[in-house]
């Protein structure tokens, strides 16, 4: 019977002597907070400038209340349109026939510098869709201004539904031309 009692006062024992160990009066438990009773008046002494000290003696700095100006965030340096260039590309049409490609040169503009990032970042992805797009196009329906503009058109529809940073503003195609398919081993230009 004495045995119970002793492990419980031995408990008791250990725990006082970790909390007498531990007790800090200076931490204050989380959500209390202390309101001064009336302000403190600020002298003119405190707030003139520091005297130079010994760097090992000298008194902290206080923050201005203020915050600094950062630097402004990545995206915001450039809101701009920013045409991102995927270079040069021979499609082939959907053409048993006749075998004809299609040439151009891929430019992408944004809306501004997040999405050029994010089309350079998807630009296996984008040109894999551009090469599949052209597969399966008709090289009749890919043939003058109509066919390039419904052709940019269609993958613009794509590559908006790819990249999500923001707009793609257009695409571009530069020297676009539908033209016979080269004889193998002559070389593309």
């Amino acid at each position: 019977m004495n045995r119970p009692i002793l492990i419980a006062a031995a408990a008791a024992a250990l725990v006082l002597g970790l909390v007498v160990a531990f007790y800090n009066p200076d931490v204050r438990p989380a959500g209390s907070l202390t309101v001064p009773d009336s302000p403190t008046p600020v002298s003119s002494a405190s707030l003139a400038p520091a005297r130079a000290q010994d760097p090992g003696t000298a008194a902290p700095q206080v923050m201005p209340d203020e915050p600094l100006e950062s630097a402004p965030p990545e995206e915001t340096l450039n809101t701009g349109p920013v045409t991102v260039d995927l270079g040069g590309h021979t499609l082939y049409l959907k053409d048993p026939q006749e075998g004809r490609v299609a040439r151009l040169r891929l430019k992408v503009v944004g809306h501004n510098e997040a999405v050029a990032r994010e089309v350079r970042l998807r630009r296996s992805e984008l040109l894999r869709m551009l090469y599949f797009l052209a597969s399966h196009r008709e090289a009749e329906g890919a043939l003058g201004e109509a066919g390039r503009d419904r052709f940019a058109s269609d993958l613009l529809d794509r590559f908006r539904n790819v990249v999500r940073t923001g707009p793609i503003d257009e695409l571009q195609f530069e020297g676009y031309e539908v033209v016979p398919r080269p004889a193998p081993g002559h070389p593309q230009h």
